[in-house]
């Protein structure tokens, strides 16, 4: 259910006066959305000045999602002076910090008017398309395994591996004493039955992933047993390198976004992209 008021932090710095190609901020972009400045906020971040926008419609761009559940954001200005109650425009933001709040610094935005909206947003989305075309032909490309698959079950993850997940710390127990903090990942692993193979030789794959419910894990794609998708794979490595295997030898694999993770009817499009690489 979305927030009446905020959902999440965008601590937002304002590009005033730019001259750059929607084009080229679109694709330096994490994410972008069209808003609506509703009042000025009462406190800012970090001294800014801080405005609540309304999120309007589907974002253009927010391939992890991170808006999914977000009605209202706050952006924080980099000039003193706020944008005016009912400015609309195209914001696009990249940076994100995960802490307590959703940290996200703005490369610029685009005012949009009554007369130049409809136009600019379909050009925004015919974008989109081509880029995003264009990173997951990418992403297919540099992958380990590409499938269409069942979650068969999901377990805590097995000790006796080491190494990071895409940075983030995977220490066993048996390596250091536990440490339990507010951002604990609860690392467990998913094992996934292939139904329609694209890329890879494996019938079953062990994904780790982080089971928190904490904002640090937000972007990170959550398994549950009976959950059928397309998974875009690559091996878990150590920080020097290495491949990680289970204590079986079983091979680990990692899915570090929801770009990762797709709905099981994109395994024929991803199949495509194969063809075409």
């Amino acid at each position: 259910m979305k927030s009446p008021i905020c959902c999440c932090l965008l601590a937002i710095t304002i590009a005033t006066g730019f001259a750059q190609d929607d084009s080229e901020l679109l694709s330096r972009s994490l994410i972008a959305f069209t808003g609506t400045v509703l009042r000025q906020a009462e406190t800012g971040v970090g001294g800014g000045t801080t405005v609540i926008v309304r999120v309007d419609g589907t974002p253009i761009k927010d391939s992890r999602r991170l808006l999914r559940d977000t009605q209202n954001v706050l952006v924080t200005l980099r000039e003193s002076a706020p944008l005016a109650n009912g400015s609309r425009a195209v914001f696009y933001a990249r940076d994100v910090d995960f802490e307590s709040l959703i940290h996200v610094y703005e490369l610029g935005h685009q005012l949009l008017t009554e007369k130049n909206a409809a136009t600019r947003l379909e050009e925004l989305g015919r974008d989109s398309a081509q880029q995003g075309k264009a990173a997951l032909s990418s992403k297919v490309s540099s992958s380990d395994a590409v499938f269409a698959g069942e979650v068969a079950d999901v377990r805590p993850a097995a000790t006796g591996t080491t190494g990071t997940t895409n940075s983030l710390a995977s220490i066993s127990s048996s390596d250091r004493p536990p440490r339990i903090t507010e951002h604990e990942p609860d690392w467990h692993d998913a094992v996934v039955k292939v139904l329609d193979k694209i890329k890879g030789d494996e019938e079953v794959y062990v994904v780790r992933f982080p089971n928190s419910k904490d904002g640090m894990w937000r972007s990170f794609p959550k398994f549950v047993k009976g959950q059928k998708a397309t998974f875009i794979l690559k091996r878990e490595r150590t920080s020097s390198g290495a491949l990680m295997a289970l204590p079986d030898g079983k091979a680990l694999y990692s899915a570090p976004t929801n770009e990762d993770v797709l709905d099981i009817t994109e395994a024929e499009r991803l199949r495509s992209l194969m063809r075409e690489q």
